[in-house]
């Protein structure tokens, strides 16, 4: 016995040896997971930090997301609950009745976890409807669609320990926004509504089970209903594209299973549909040769499908996709760049193009569409140019007079933010003269019913309530003073006060400042 301890002993030590030379030198390729993944950078040593524990701590994190065959050892573990007890372990996906899987988000979304008040949306609208104006005064045609989210079309999978029924009654964001859409005439096709109808009258499913986004036979029909209202607003004929029939697959036809990948199982193919759909297309032909538009697409993930079908039959001459106003995927260059939206000509870049589409899920129906897009373009078309007085994100900013309440700057692989710090924010800034100036911010709440009231020179010119995971894009004018002016961001909550949002980080954090700026007029 004693000597089967020791066997066993050695195995251990053994396979520890294994993981170990594995973390430091990757000799066997790891096995790649979905989703987004951040690795932590390796902590750097001093004295002080060892003492203070700072270090250990890092090292812990640096260990969490470096540790070898992690990929591994995270769908191993992943399988196993779902082969055993039939459950995703992924936070981000939800399995529901009959194998379906929707986004966690989605279904909180469904829940009306993100409800935005009446003021909150109609402010939006008007925005859209300046930026609307302001293009069309300029020759250019706009134009606002809705992508359809899978939870209220497919509500029937969801589990009902999911559903919050006492919030079914309030209204959602989307029925919220369609008056205020038709009230101030903005141009938009529903997706929400197109989708409904088609399932309610087709034998095939307009979602797949194992996908986030709509199956590219509803992306079809939801294309030809844009491709015919681009070609009302421009008085123009547009290449017309076939429904050829449906094609049954055994495999995922591009993004069919993408939250099925996203478990992150060991044999993801247990979460796939039975069969999926290949639709067939080709271009109509028409007397006259279709006119081809210089078109700019600004979404997200739910316009590739449409994006798909508009290339491969040629629908426009050139097409920007501003992807989250982050990057900017060029057709036909077929070029991925990442977007320097201070370097943006907005006269020669955007004022050119025939129509812009600014895409909107129905799942995020809320301040956070456009992605600060509408806010940058407005800022640069719809008054006199700007200059910039102060930019509080730009790391090599020397001008700025006075902060209190904003971290050092912290950045990832795609942004580069500061963090508000609790209980407030303030700007003190210094002009020699009066004159108008704007306030221009983007930022980012983790925490759930946190209000934010912003204080220019002790007058109240906004104020927030907002759910977790929600953006705010804002430009606020008001006359600055000659001497000192002051602004300030206060907060109802932060990091540790009701609770935590980043655990071994002691500092009093709240919101992430993606952009924040002063401007004035030139």
């Amino acid at each position: 016995m004693k000597r089967y301890y020791y066997s066993l002993l050695k195995l251990l030590c053994l396979a520890g040896f294994i993981v170990v030379l594995q973390t430091g030198f990757a000799f066997i390729p790891d096995m790649p997971l979905s989703g987004v993944e951040l690795k932590e950078p390796f902590p750097g040593f001093s004295l002080q930090s060892f003492i203070q524990q700072d270090f250990q701590n890092s090292v812990s994190q640096w260990l969490s997301t470096n540790i070898g065959f992690r990929g591994y050892w995270i769908r191993m573990d992943n399988q196993i609950n779902y082969s055993l007890f039939n459950e995703i372990s992924e936070a981000s996906v939800v399995l529901g009745k009959e194998k379906w899987l929707y986004g966690s988000g989605y279904i909180n979304s469904y829940n009306r976890m993100y409800r935005m008040p009446q003021n909150v949306l109609k402010e939006k609208v008007l925005k859209i409807k300046r930026l609307q104006t302001c293009l069309m005064n300029r020759g250019v045609n706009f134009l606002f669609i809705i992508t359809p989210s899978k939870v209220p079309i497919y509500p029937e999978y969801i589990n009902d320990d999911y559903v919050l029924k006492h919030n079914q009654e309030k209204q959602k964001n989307y029925t919220s926004i369609l008056p205020l859409l038709d009230k101030y005439e903005i141009n938009y096709v529903d997706g929400h509504q197109i989708t409904a109808e088609l399932k309610s009258k087709s034998q095939y499913p307009v979602f797949s089970k194992s996908g986030t986004h709509w199956n590219y036979y509803t992306a079809l029909h939801f294309t030809n209903a844009v491709i015919m209202k681009m070609q009302t607003l421009l008085g123009k004929p547009l290449v017309a594209i076939k429904d050829d029939g449906i094609e049954l697959i055994d495999k995922p036809f591009r993004e069919d299973a993408d939250i099925a990948r996203l478990a992150n199982i060991f044999f993801p193919e247990q979460l796939f549909d039975d069969q999926y759909l290949c639709p067939q297309t080709s271009i109509q032909v028409k007397d006259k040769p279709p006119y081809k538009p210089e078109v700019l697409f600004v979404g997200g993930s739910f316009l590739w499908p449409i994006l798909y079908y508009m290339d491969l039959h040629q629908v426009y001459s050139t097409r920007d996709m501003y992807y989250y106003f982050n990057q900017n995927y060029a057709y036909p260059r077929n070029t991925k760049t990442k977007i320097e939206k201070d370097a943006i000509k907005w006269e020669n870049d955007i004022v050119h193009k025939d129509i812009i589409i600014l895409e909107a899920n129905g799942n995020i129906l809320g301040p956070e569409i456009g992605s600060g897009f509408i806010e940058a373009a407005l800022a640069a078309l719809d008054i006199e140019k700007r200059r910039i007085l102060h930019d509080y994100i730009a790391p090599n900013e020397t001008k700025q007079n006075y902060t209190n309440g904003l971290s050092l700057f912290e950045q990832d692989d795609t942004r580069l933010w500061r963090w508000g710090v609790g209980p407030e924010s303030k700007i003190v800034f210094y002009l020699s003269q009066a004159s108008d100036i704007y306030l221009s911010f983007r930022f980012f709440n983790l925490i759930k019913k946190q209000r934010i009231r912003i204080e220019i020179a002790g007058d109240e010119k906004a104020d927030y309530d907002l759910p977790t995971q929600s953006y705010i894009s804002e430009n606020i004018h008001f006359k600055g003073v000659s001497g000192k002016n002051t602004i300030v961001f206060k907060y109802s909550d932060w990091n540790h006060k009701n609770i935590s949002i980043v655990k071994n980080d002691l500092r009093k954090l709240t919101i992430q400042f993606l952009e924040l700026q002063l401007l004035s007029q030139k």
